[in-house]
């Protein structure tokens, strides 16, 4: 059992398609080979199951979280004579952030002030807050 964040109380998700037996020399018996635990009545989902401890532990290896961003700036970004003086500018901690825009920039301390506000209690999911904007 792995508890993650977002996955429903009193439900379990099973990952198929893992347990490796004719992926050659690299991929042969690697994974679990999970299919066996379903059925022909409920090939896609079951109720009713009891989950029993083993008694063991086995290391896993996850990326759910190698994309993440928090903290870290989107895009780290340079010009080719930049990237010629410093090319590990990426790999240093807290680069700045300096996203060049593709278009001129223009001033809006004048003229028209536009906002929108959008209720997310009252949301249905229509998207004309989408088609307003």
């Amino acid at each position: 059992m792995w508890v993650l964040a977002g996955q429903a109380d009193g439900s379990i998700a099973l990952p198929l398609g893992y347990g490796r037996t004719a992926a050659g020399r690299v991929g042969d018996g690697v994974g679990v080979d999970a299919y066996r635990l379903r059925t022909a009545d409920a090939p896609g989902f079951g109720g009713g199951l009891d989950v029993t401890p083993a008694g063991r532990t086995h290391r896993l290896v996850q990326t759910q979280e190698h994309w993440a961003v928090e903290g870290r700036p989107l895009v780290r970004e340079a010009t080719l004579a930049e990237f010629r003086d410093r090319p590990e500018f990426a790999k240093e901690p807290d680069a700045e952030l300096r996203l060049e825009s593709l278009w001129k920039e223009r001033d809006y301390d004048s003229g028209h002030q536009w906002g929108m506000a959008i209720d997310l209690n009252a949301c249905i999911g229509c998207n004309a807050c989408v088609i307003a904007c």
